[in-house]
């Protein structure tokens, strides 16, 4: 298997639709991703919603515990996934169609350790188009973390941003702190310092964010059937 994504959800009723939606209107084979959500204990419709895709889609894997926290959560997830790369998305998010196939096959050609690229925030939960024609003038440059650090001046440290190899995480023994303030910036800081070869896909039409920290409340919730 190529590809995990890994989703902590907590009463997230509203949109964890809409996330697992956008993730299985891909081009990937179902046999070459997965789909991993974890409920931290919902106390509203989450559980219900996530079990309702799980059995429509063979592969949409569900588990759920009580008070771990997130970053203990992402922990565990990490331990779970069967992919040589995972994705960690949160449930507030969602990707554009067809685009996992693009980033995967970049990753999986420049063996890379991580693969970044841009995101955009939006409120609409229905921007799903995809800037191919962006995609295929992208010019691609093989680095360290270190050097995409130094180099890159709009940095971004949140955990989906970036596909990350499996094995260099156990390799390199990089876990998420219990304490959750600031833990993805903490790990993905550490991904860059060890990373020997970093991709940066230079277009920002990839993945958009519907995070409930970064918009307003106006927004209309996901409509499950």
């Amino acid at each position: 298997m190529n590809l995990s994504v890994l989703i902590p959800v907590y009463n997230a009723e509203s949109y964890i639709g809409n996330c697992l939606e956008s993730l299985i209107n891909q081009d990937l084979p179902k046999e070459d991703y997965e789909i991993i959500v974890f409920d931290d204990g919902s106390t509203d419709g989450t559980l219900a919603l996530i079990k309702h895709y799980a059995e429509r889609y063979e592969n949409i894997v569900w588990f759920s515990e009580a008070n771990r926290g997130v970053c203990m959560v992402r922990n565990k997830m990490i331990s779970l996934a069967k992919g040589e790369y995972i994705y960690f998305l949160d449930a507030d998010d969602y990707l554009v169609h067809n685009c996992l196939k693009k980033i995967l096959r970049k990753a999986l050609e420049f063996n890379v350790d991580l693969i970044g690229f841009k995101t955009i925030a939006t409120n609409k939960l229905d921007d799903y188009a995809f800037n191919d024609e962006g995609f295929k003038m992208a010019s691609l440059t093989l680095q360290t973390g270190y050097d995409f650090i130094r180099d890159y001046r709009n940095l971004r440290h949140e955990i989906w941003w970036y596909f990350i190899k499996k094995s260099f995480l156990i390799h390199e023994n990089i876990i998420f702190d219990a304490q959750d303030f600031n833990g993805d910036v903490v790990f993905t800081l550490k991904l860059l310092m060890r990373s020997k070869k970093v991709v940066y896909l230079p277009f920002s039409s990839i993945f958009l964010s519907f995070s409930v920290a970064m918009l307003c409340n106006s927004k209309k919730p996901f409509k499950w059937s």
